[in-house]
């Protein structure tokens, strides 16, 4: 689904821009100037096409996803800022969801899709193979008539007007065996015939035949069908009469005649062929209509256009259908919420009379948990409560920012990557200056700690020097791995010494309780994710060596109350608030046992206190692990 969802938007966004850029291509803007016009539309063409793709897979930049945030993973619940970046423009990455709600509806639905697609195409394609074996079939049977440099001159008594085409690299001119009786018409075909190939409008044919095949249904595609067909026919007129090349007198009679014998051929060919451009290839009302206009133009090719307005129009093209995909996108790919397909009853019994207990003990404003087993990545419970909830903001979808629950990732990437171990030792002394921003620890260290003591302290210093033995291309790698959104908080041209420690701090992440609860199962799953023949975020025995931080810091750290009687019990703990929200996130993340992971399970209490006025993870969300974790491992039994 990560990749078919990108690609659903890519695909409906080139349908969009087709569609809404075929109503301003007509009118008469740059109407005696059709050369100019010719080449605005074709670059406005590309665009359409290439500016959705260009805006997903070339990541350019945009706004930060989330504001800066203070963490607060101090027991005490005081707050220090943690540092500002600057609001440049960021470029974006799609976080790696969490298993989708309704992923069976949506395959179902992506393969009808499909199926709809491919059949529509198929009968597209098909009418361009036939037209295409038609052509073939002419340019066979037709007698030589001369070489005109690269391009072969033919007769054809199975035509009616003048067209020309290519065949595998090889260039046509196929002229009606009537021409033969006037020598001026046939020498003013053959030239308007080659202004088509010296304008390479065969090859743009070929291209919009394309486009016309697999964005079928589209309005928006017989219109640029039609406009640039009609604009081709008078950029050739422009360039034989506007150069002077022939006489504007000649040049009319010649299409007048044409004209007549259109009428003629229409009863047996009444269109005009796919994979070809012709002088007058175009039937009925349209046909005369567009024969008359070019006539009356004959004596108008005289106004040249201003280069300065020429180059705004040019680069307009360009510029609006890239800014329309730019705006559109992540349109259709919101963020993903939580797949409670495969709900257990009995523990979401749990869930729900725990959290909705907890949000009630602690006066919190809301509150969730999300339970899951390490072992599938299946979601076996999710229970949310509070006031927020009446508004329809739903913990399901909710985005917000991991903190200091990133912190287990960062010393798993760097363990992977060979650069310190559990026990490696840091001066974790603040303040600590990173490019002209200082980061300080939620109350003071001792001088030296290890990476085991930084992660069960929830040491900011320490977790920042880890991230900074790491080059950032390996960090950003790795958790992105584990499905974290490295780039929408990366900026090309900031400082990354300074963007890897707020990276250490996940200050800046997107991210949904999905997204952060699958990051967790993949780390008590040894590091693996749950899709078959996935590369692995770690190592398992990295995944070990965290898992044994994480329960010192249960154990003897900052998430001492999520600890089990008799039970190895991993987890860390986060406490933030979003800038400008007022409203602390206390949030605690792991699984029990430690040893043989049978549950993940992820708290989040928005707002509220315990009995004697604590506000973090550690004294408001861990208590709910320990109450659910415990109850369902009683449960199950173990």
């Amino acid at each position: 689904m990560t990749f078919f969802m990108p690609m659903l938007e890519i695909f409906v966004g080139i349908h969009a821009l087709l569609a809404l850029s075929a109503v301003c291509i007509g009118g008469s803007w740059l109407f005696y100037q059709p050369s100019y016009k010719l080449s605005i539309l074709r670059l406005m063409l590309v665009s359409c096409v290439l500016s959705p793709l260009a805006v997903h897979w070339l990541q350019p930049w945009t706004e930060p996803f989330l504001a800066p945030v203070f963490s607060l993973d101090s027991e005490s619940g005081f707050g220090i800022p943690l540092g500002e970046s600057s609001q440049e423009d960021l470029p974006p990455s799609p976080v790696i969801p969490p298993i989708a709600q309704g992923t069976t509806l949506l395959l179902v639905c992506g393969y009808l899709l499909g199926i709809l697609f491919l059949l529509g195409a198929g009968y597209q394609g098909r009418r361009v193979l036939r037209d295409w074996m038609k052509l073939r079939r002419i340019v066979r049977s037709a007698i030589p008539y001369r070489a005109l440099g690269r391009v072969s001159i033919q007769i054809s008594e199975a035509c009616g007007i003048p067209f020309s085409l290519r065949i595998f690299g090889r260039a046509y001119i196929v002229l009606p065996l009537s021409l033969l009786d006037s020598p001026s018409n046939m020498k003013m075909a053959i030239a308007h015939e080659g202004q088509h190939h010296r304008q390479g409008d065969c090859l743009w044919t070929y291209f919009l035949e394309f486009l016309r095949v697999v964005f079928w249904g589209n309005p928006g595609m017989e219109r640029w069908h039609r406009v640039l067909g009609d604009v081709q026919e008078f950029s050739c007129d422009e360039a034989l009469v506007g150069h002077q090349m022939v006489s504007a007198h000649d040049y009319g009679h010649c299409l007048f005649k044409v004209a007549q014998t259109v009428s003629h051929y229409a009863q047996t060919n009444p269109r005009k062929f796919a994979c070809a451009v012709g002088m007058a290839w175009n039937s009925g009302t349209e046909k005369h209509s567009s024969i008359t206009r070019r006539i009356c133009m004959l004596s108008q090719y005289k106004c040249r256009v201003s280069s300065r307005v020429a180059s705004f129009l040019a680069v307009a093209a360009i510029l609006v259908p890239l800014c329309t995909a730019y705006a559109a996108k992540g349109s259709l790919s919101p963020v993903q919420g939580l797949d409670t397909a495969s709900l257990d009853p009995e523990l979401q019994q749990i869930a729900e009379a725990e959290i909705t207990a907890a949000v009630k003990q602690y006066g919190a404003t809301s509150g969730a948990i999300a339970l899951a087993d390490p072992r599938t990545g299946r979601i076996q419970a999710f229970a949310e409560s509070g006031a927020s909830l009446k508004g329809g903001e739903s913990w399901r979808t909710r985005v917000f920012a991991p903190a200091s629950t990133i912190k287990p990732f960062i010393a798993a990437v760097a363990i992977d990557a060979g650069v310190t171990s559990a026990s490696q030792r840091y001066d974790c002394r603040d303040p600590y200056e990173v490019r002209g921003t200082f980061f300080r620890n939620s109350e003071p260290q001792p001088q030296n700690l290890s990476m085991t003591e930084a992660v069960e302290k929830s040491v900011n210093v320490c977790m920042i020097k880890v991230a900074q033995d790491i080059s950032s291309t390996q960090l950003r790698k790795t958790l992105a791995r584990f499905g974290f959104d490295t780039q929408s908080s990366w900026k090309s041209e900031g400082s990354d010494a300074l963007q890897v420690a707020n990276l250490a701090l996940g200050t800046h992440l997107p991210m949904t309780m999905g997204g952060l609860i699958q990051a967790y199962a993949m780390l008590a799953h040894g590091g693996r994710p749950f899709t078959p023949k996935a590369e692995p975020a770690v190592s398992a025995s990295t995944a070990d060596a965290v898992t044994r931080m994480l329960t010192e810091a249960v154990a003897h750290g900052t998430g001492n109350q999520a600890a089990l009687s008799g039970i190895r019990v991993a987890g860390k703990t986060a406490t933030l608030v979003p800038e400008g929200t007022g409203t602390r996130l206390a949030i605690f993340g792991g699984y029990a046992p430690a040893e043989a992971p049978r549950f993940v399970a992820l708290v989040i209490m928005e707002g509220g206190k315990d009995a004697e006025g604590g506000t973090s993870g550690g004294r408001l969300a861990a208590p709910v692990f320990h109450a659910v974790v415990g109850k369902s491992l009683a449960q199950v039994g173990r």
